[in-house]
């Protein structure tokens, strides 16, 4: 056992401690009970089971097992810890999982200060809305299970504590609904974990609820019907014990860190990049699909433009991006596909359909091209500090100079020919005016002038759009729609389709997630 556990220091680590109160200012970062007191007698380390493989906690059966203290795992906790005991699970040394990083924006209809504005809205406008958007193709089950509870939740948030910057409810800039109907703390995902967070230690230092952190579940435990019955941990020490519970819970994230697992559960589709929540390895969808559960909903997978790797030994870190996302930068450089021709609307206001375009293109692959003019009075396109870029255009892959298009086209191994023939054909609607083929208008500049600059980018991925398959009492199912009797998903794992069809919908991942941890650990559904 490390140091750190049979110390039983604080449940985040001291870094996090420091800085989470700086940052969330609130107060309830206490130190926690001893790691002893979580840990199963040290007698079991003598003790296994007929497969030799690990110890087993025969003291005691929770009523509940939190598999992933983050968005969802965490409100499942509290609430539950009112009904019975709690243990919960977490491979990261922290509470808290993606709330770390997520920008925290809810989504729901007929809140109570949507009412109290004269926003007029509902659950019913929201399932439209987002069903309008994703297609038609989220989960309409799971979908209507959150809109119905998603207002309840917002107040139930601001009843805990939250507190909503004066400018909200507001609009959201993906594929913006027309309502006002988005909430969120001032301080993104940490406001959340400050209203979580205090509760937690409470009913911990209660003894309501079992914490093990830098542990991770390795397999659910199943009866002979396959129901599950507990699940078996692996700690800090690598020791596996087996501790049963009446209902397991898995709310341990998605796969947006683990290319193995995205590309696995994504119909093949690569992550270019790896970004997001470091712990979020998919090993909740592994666990489940382990014991019966279908995935579902990888093959409705959108990513994000605009991401620059390191190289193109795939996944790569990024070293850069590009913002030529058309919501927040309207374009004065064009972008063309690996068969050096435009492809997409650069300037559109449908960032889903940009989106879309970007990841059925070639390797979901795009190389941005532009001229010294442009480079000398476009808003910035590219992050980074003048000397940063100047050598990266020197000797960078992913970046060119040149002085003509066909030059620049051949370092990235384009077919020079047609990179220069989509400029031009550019240039001749910038000069005609109006609109060109496909629809675009921003066309401040034509790409004349040498030296000439492209850049190779990719479309990554934001979060997990496949995911467990549940029902519409969050039951864990197999694929003829089964449930697996005592085990149960929320959040991320269930996978982003669900609640958002084939597109990104803002507040549609953070509000189902701490809608349905809530609900199941109120016993709700």
């Amino acid at each position: 056992m490390d140091e750190r556990n049979k110390r039983g220091l604080v449940l985040l680590n001291r870094r996090e401690l420091i800085t989470g109160v700086a940052a969330t200012g609130f107060a309830g970062f206490a130190a926690t009970r001893a790691w002893a007191q979580f840990a199963p007698d040290p007698a079991l380390a003598a003790q296994s089971t007929k497969s030799g493989g690990y110890a087993v906690d025969a003291k005691q059966v929770f009523d509940t097992i939190v598999i992933g203290a983050g968005t969802a795992g965490m409100p499942l906790a509290n609430q539950a810890a009112a009904r019975g005991k709690v243990l919960v699970i977490d491979r990261a040394d922290r509470l808290g999982g993606t709330l770390h990083l997520s920008g925290g924006m809810m989504s729901a209809g007929g809140t109570r200060l949507q009412k109290s504005k004269g926003i007029e809205d509902s659950p019913q406008h929201l399932y439209d809305d987002t069903m309008k958007m994703g297609h038609g193709k989220a989960n309409p089950e799971i979908l209507r299970l959150y809109v119905d509870n998603a207002a309840q939740t917002i107040d139930w948030l601001e009843d805990n504590g939250l507190v909503f910057p004066p400018e909200q409810p507001g609009l959201g800039v993906h594929a913006a609904f027309q309502t006002r109907r988005y909430h969120g703390g001032s301080k993104g995902g940490r406001s959340l974990l400050g209203v979580f967070l205090p509760r937690f230690q409470q009913a911990e230092s209660e003894g309501r609820i079992r914490v093990l952190l830098n542990s991770r579940a390795v397999e659910l435990t199943q009866d002979r019907l396959g129901a599950v019955t507990g699940v078996i941990v692996a700690g800090p020490d690598g020791r596996r014990v087996q501790y049963r519970g009446k209902r397991v819970v898995i709310t341990a994230g998605g796969t947006i860190h683990n290319a193995t697992n995205f590309k696995r559960y994504h119909e093949g589709k690569g992550l270019f990049v790896e970004r997001g929540y470091e712990h979020s390895q998919g090993e909740g969808i592994v666990l489940g699909e382990a014991a019966g559960a279908h995935v579902s909903g990888g093959g409705l997978f959108i990513g994000h433009p605009g991401a620059i790797l390191r190289d193109r030994n795939f996944p790569s870190p990024s070293i850069g991006r590009a913002s030529n996302d058309p919501r927040r930068r309207k374009p004065w450089e064009i972008l063309v596909d690996a068969n050096g021709e435009r492809f997409v609307q650069e300037d559109t206001d449908d960032i889903d359909r940009f989106e879309r375009a970007l990841t059925d293109a070639p390797n979901m692959a795009g190389w941005l091209v532009w001229d010294q003019k442009i480079m000398e009075q476009a808003p910035a396109l590219l992050d980074g500090k003048p000397e940063e870029l100047e050598q990266r255009f020197g000797s960078h892959m992913m970046y060119a100079r040149a002085n003509t298009i066909e030059e620049a086209a051949r370092k990235f191994g384009l077919p020079a020919g047609r990179v220069a023939a989509s400029v031009a054909e550019y240039n001749r609607a910038q000069a005609a005016g109006g609109a060109d083929r496909f629809g675009r208008t921003h066309m401040p500049l034509p790409i004349v002038q040498a030296p000439f600059y492209m850049v190779e980018t990719y479309t990554s991925g934001v979060y997990s759009y496949a995911g467990l398959d549940v029902n519409a009492k969050l039951q864990v199912v197999t694929a003829e729609k089964k449930p697996i009797a005592n085990l149960y998903a929320a959040g991320e794992v269930i996978g982003g389709w669900q609640c958002s069809g084939d597109v990104v919908v803002n507040g549609c991942m953070v509000t189902p997630a701490v809608t349905f941890g809530r609900m199941l650990g109120e016993g709700l559904v």
